[in-house]
């Protein structure tokens, strides 16, 4: 994404953070842990996936 030339837009970064959906029980819960994944891998320098 970040290295694409894009018309109208100067710049472009994704981050992504995931989870995997194993004991839990409350779809809040995987929400929660996908939420932590998601502003980790934003702490780490953004543009990158992290799964929690």
């Amino acid at each position: 994404m970040a290295t694409h030339q894009y018309a109208k837009i100067a710049s472009l970064t994704i981050s992504i953070g995931g989870t995997e959906i194993t004991t839990q029980t409350d779809p809040r819960n995987v929400i929660e842990a996908t939420d932590c994944a998601l502003y980790y891998a934003k702490q780490q320098g953004r543009n990158q996936s992290h799964i929690y």
